[in-house]
């Protein structure tokens, strides 16, 4: 048999193949028969499927893709990995999941709402509010879950106040400007936009700046220092940046000084308040405008990592712009 290259569109799917006339000829399935091997797996893994639909829908089955009404129609009971598309009844979105995950939800089971629509379904029902409060308490009461939640809160509050890595991870989240900036082949977090400006502005006036990985007791609390910064002669200091927000701020001073005074840790503690960063010149001037003016320069200078996304926009075109931006968005969306 002389062997020669074939190449055809897939009967299935439409994907342009290329093979040879011997495989064609000897496949184990559908021998001779111009179908890719992805459609020809799916003939074989999903004939519950091609066996449930009519066979003017099995083109959606070898797209990968299933119209929801067709599934419902024809497909329930059926497990089956394949995506299907429709619209959210609640909000509206167009959403595409597989088929088992609503097979295996245990309320509104099939029926068209996105994830997000399901859970505020579930968290507002009465009747479904009731029966997962009545199984909390039961679950409570089982003495050994307890002890496991209760060892599990302690284990957690104990991190939340020692281990500094930790609490930045589990803290609660905010609207403040964070992220990483790279400072001479360094990349140091910064928790608020102060903190951005701080390190950009005294990149040079320390040796080497890095993040507090301590926490001091005071009180009946803990507090993570921001920045411990050594000076070219290797003076040492603990450096905390508050800007307008000043809680417990006299105490967290004296627990500071004490615990620098007990480990040696540092040789001072500086505490950068609006009014120190700007007679220092760090700050140039106070509000957004004025903070996201140098923000900017900094992002143009060096490397700048936001958590979030519309702080790195920002930061790339201006305030000024990002606002009239958003608002074309939200004009556009109306007019749609």
């Amino acid at each position: 048999m002389k062997i020669f290259k074939v190449e055809y569109y897939c009967e299935k799917c439409g994907a342009k193949c290329s093979t040879t006339n011997h495989n064609l000829r000897y496949r184990t399935h559908h021998k001779g028969e111009h179908i890719c091997q992805k459609c020809l797996i799916k003939l074989e893994k999903s004939r519950g499927l091609f066996d449930a639909l009519p066979s003017c829908y099995h083109y959606q089955v070898f797209l990968g893709c299933v119209e929801y009404q067709l599934a419902i129609q024809y497909l329930v009971g059926i497990y089956s990995k394949i995506l299907i598309k429709f619209n959210c009844r609640q909000c509206g979105c167009e959403c595409i999941i597989r088929w088992s995950k609503m097979a295996d939800r245990k309320y509104y089971k099939y029926d068209n709402v996105c994830s997000s629509c399901l859970n505020y379904l579930i968290q507002n029902d009465p009747g479904k509010i009731a029966i997962n409060q009545a199984n909390s308490k039961a679950l409570w009461c089982d003495a050994s879950y307890r002890r496991k939640c209760l060892k599990a809160f302690e284990l957690h509050n104990k991190n939340m106040q020692l281990n500094t890595a930790y609490a930045h991870k589990h803290r609660r989240r905010s609207r403040s400007v964070e992220g990483f900036i790279e400072i001479n082949g360094q990349s140091i977090r910064f928790d608020s936009a102060f903190e951005l400006i701080f390190l950009w502005q005294v990149r040079n006036k320390y040796q080497k700046i890095r993040r507090c990985n301590f926490a001091i007791a005071y009180s009946s609390h803990f507090y993570h220092p921001d920045f411990l910064v050594i000076g070219p002669d290797g003076y040492k200091s603990i450096i905390e940046i508050k800007g307008f927000y000043k809680s417990n701020i006299s105490e967290k001073q004296e627990a500071a000084e004490k615990y620098i005074a007990e480990t040696g840790i540092a040789d001072s503690y500086i505490l950068y308040d609006t009014e120190l960063l700007l007679s220092e010149g760090i700050l140039r001037g106070v509000g957004g405008a004025h903070m996201w003016k140098q923000i900017r320069e900094i992002n143009n200078e060096t490397t700048v990592t936001f958590t979030s996304e519309e702080h790195k926009r920002i930061a790339e075109i201006g305030r000024s712009r990002f606002r009239r931006e958003t608002k074309n968005k939200k004009d556009i969306k109306t007019t749609i």
